[in-house]
């Protein structure tokens, strides 16, 4: 058995997908961890399994949903396990709304002294 998943980073209120491919005989059994806490489905949190992929789905990510989490895959043969990292920054639109904050409005003033022609 063999587990891989990779580092995700999304925008804080974006769906956060994990994705594992692993095959086994019998069957492995998935779990997996936020730090050491043992997940379980949530109305934000929810594991699946499409054919050989499992997957782990964090919706409306939060800045406190950051962390390592692990998939575990066991069977009779062993338990294997794979770490990787979820990067929750602040949202683009909150960034964008301080950028335009910091700004100032420049006004052009001109004063007619002569014309010519």
């Amino acid at each position: 058995m063999q587990v891989t998943i990779e580092d995700v980073q999304v925008n804080s209120g974006e769906r956060a997908k994990f994705q594992a491919v692993i095959e086994g005989t019998p069957q492995p059994t998935v779990l997996w961890f936020k730090g050491t806490s043992l997940l379980t489905d949530s109305d934000r949190v929810h594991q699946g399994k499409e054919g050989t992929t499992y997957f782990l789905v964090v919706d409306n990510a939060a800045l406190e949903d950051g962390g390592v989490y692990t998939c575990v895959a066991k069977n009779a043969g062993g338990e294997v396990l794979c770490k990787a990292e979820l990067v929750v920054r602040e949202a683009k639109k909150d960034q964008e709304g301080k950028k335009v904050a910091t700004r100032r409005k420049l006004h052009s003033h001109y004063e007619v002294k002569q014309e010519i022609g």
